[in-house]
This record gives C-alpha cells, sequence and structure tokens, in this order.
C-alpha cells in the first residue's frame, strides 16, 4: 500500500488526539512485529483508541478507505498475529485497559481489550476467582491479544 495520505493522517489525529496516533518511522517499526522476530511489516500509522466509539470511528474511515487495520495488544505473541502484512494501521488496544465489572453472581468479568492479565488476575483474587490462561507474558499480555492469539497456558489444563 502507497503511503498514507496527510489529510488521512489529521482525520484519525482528529479522532483519538495527536498523542495517541504514531507516524515517525521510528515508533512506527515499534509495532511491526513481535516476539516472532523474522515477522517485519511497517504500519503507515499506529493508533492508540481509548474506547469503543474511537474504535468504530477509526475502523468506518478505514472501511471506506480500503486501508488494512491489524489490531495489537501488548505485541508479546509468537505466532505473527499482530504483525501489520498489509501495512495500513495498527490499533494498538493497550489504552484500552478497565474493568468495567466482575460479576461473582454470574462468574464474569466485563472488561476492555488491553487489561493486562496479571491486573485482572490480581482484581479476580479479591472475589476468590482467576482466569486460567497463564501465558509467560502475564505482566503484558493483554485480555484481547490472548483472545485472538488463543493464548493457553499450564492453568487452563
Amino acid at each position: 500500500m502507497p503511503m498514507m495520505r496527510k489529510s488521512l493522517i489529521e482525520e484519525f489525529r482528529n479522532i483519538v488526539g495527536r498523542g495517541n496516533a504514531l507516524c515517525c518511522r521510528e515508533a512506527l517499526r515499534a509495532y511491526s512485529y513481535d516476539s516472532t522476530t523474522n515477522w517485519v511489516h511497517e504500519p503507515d500509522l499506529t493508533l492508540f483508541p481509548t474506547g469503543a466509539r474511537q474504535v468504530s470511528a477509526i475502523m468506518k474511515i478505514a472501511n471506506a478507505e480500503r486501508i488494512p487495520v491489524t489490531p495489537r495488544g501488548g505485541g508479546t505473541n509468537g505466532s505473527g498475529g499482530s504483525v501489520p502484512i498489509r501495512g495500513g494501521i495498527v490499533v494498538c488496544t493497550t489504552k484500552m485497559n478497565r474493568i468495567l465489572q466482575i460479576d461473582k453472581g454470574y462468574c464474569s468479568a466485563t472488561v476492555e481489550p488491553g487489561v493486562v492479565l496479571c491486573d485482572l488476575n490480581s482484581n479476580l483474587a479479591r472475589e476468590g476467582f482467576f482466569f486460567p490462561p497463564d501465558p509467560q507474558s502475564l505482566r503484558a499480555a493483554t485480555i484481547g491479544g490472548m483472545i485472538a492469539e488463543n493464548a493457553g497456558g499450564p492453568a487452563c489444563v
């Protein structure tokens, strides 16, 4: 894909705020790979939305402009799932990190995708619960990324 138009970059900045839109080469490089280390594909833009409305607005424009979008959590995976192989936009969910509700009665938790596993389990422990996936990257792995990558570990057994 050719470089993204400046006018589009400004539209995305208006959605997420200037500080939540990265487009300089050095910053983009950090979002061009994961722990596979052999997949390197730079995006044209990395965005850090802070809520569902921002994600929706980003996706509306990306869809209309046919811009590839790669969702990303903590980027700790080893399967290439968060590597933007077609360029475009990386939507990094790490700033969507709120635990919205823990419901003991239904044994459920409602969280945003950027919640870190270790933080979730610390909160769940107070209620006598835990979320079983336990990748080695539990201090950085986000719930959205873990679901996307089908994360596991021995506690899942």
